[in-house]
Formats: structure tokens, sequence, C-alpha cells
């Protein structure tokens, strides 16, 4: 039982860690797309990530694209091995719902502004949704749900 404890606060650790990491990247691969775009004052870039320097504007905008999917994964791994540390199960079907729910819902409302409306608008708000699928969001939302749902189960005997 402390074992199982201590591997699922390992395991909350390093999603956390993660949200660092992945905040830290996106924050400074922004600023230097921002001296990029702008040109105007040298660039704040962490020199940790250094050898981004010399790539263009759409490199990085592309590799944003890219770090958002390899980002996400990574979550939903650490997210289904939480679950199971955690509650003793994989619940794989139930968290994969979950992220795919948030890619699809992503994907809908950025099409629907895309058509209906202001392109903009549905970008930042799908942009906000993909943003919760690379945090520790979906972890908080559905082990707290997979607990209750296994300790409410009714008892067969």
């Amino acid at each position: 039982m402390m074992i199982k404890l201590l591997i699922s606060i390992a395991m909350l650790i390093l999603i956390i860690t993660t949200g660092f990491v992945r905040e830290f990247v996106f924050v400074n691969i922004n600023e230097q797309m921002r001296f990029l775009w702008f040109q105007s004052e040298p660039s704040q870039m962490s020199s940790v990530l250094n050898f981004l320097s010399n790539w263009t504007y759409w490199q990085l905008y592309y590799l944003k694209w890219i770090l958002t999917l390899g980002f996400t994964l990574v979550f939903f791994g650490e997210t289904i091995l939480l679950a199971r540390y955690a509650l003793g199960n994989w619940f794989i079907k139930e968290i994969a719902f979950l992220y795919v729910a948030l890619f699809a819902l992503s994907g809908f409302i950025f099409t629907f502004y895309y058509i209906f409306s202001d392109a903009n608008d549905g970008y930042l708000i799908a942009r906000y949704l993909m943003g919760m699928a690379q945090s520790p969001i979906p972890a908080m939302i559905i082990i707290p749900a997979l607990y209750l749902r296994t300790s409410l189960k009714p008892k067969v005997f």
C-alpha cells in the first residue's frame, strides 16, 4: 500500500514537472517568435533553447504544432500511469475518451468559427482547450471521477 502511494505521488510530481517544462518551452518559443516578427528589441529567449535561435518564424510556428501533439501524448500517457498506480486499473478507454473529446471539441469549434464567424476567435478557444489537454487538468478531472465510479459501484455478493 505504501509503495502504491509513493508511486502515485511520484507520477503526480512527474505530471506537474511536465507542465512546467511545457510552459518553459512554449513561453520561450513564443518569445523568439515575437522577436522574429517585430525585430524591435533583443530576444529574451532562454539560453537553454539557444539552438532555436537560428530557426525562422515559420519553422518555430510549425514546431509548436508538433510540440502540442507531443506534449498532449505525454500527458495522456502520464495520466494513464497515474490512474494505474492510484486506482489500480489502467482506465485507458475512459482517459482516451476525455482526450479525444478535447481534440474533437477543439477541431469542431475551430471549424465552426472558421466557416461561420471569425477564425481567430475559434483558434483562441481551440487553443485554450488544447492547452488543457497539455496540462494536469485532465488528470485532475478523470482520476477523482474514476475513483468515485469505482468506489460507488454496487458490490455483487
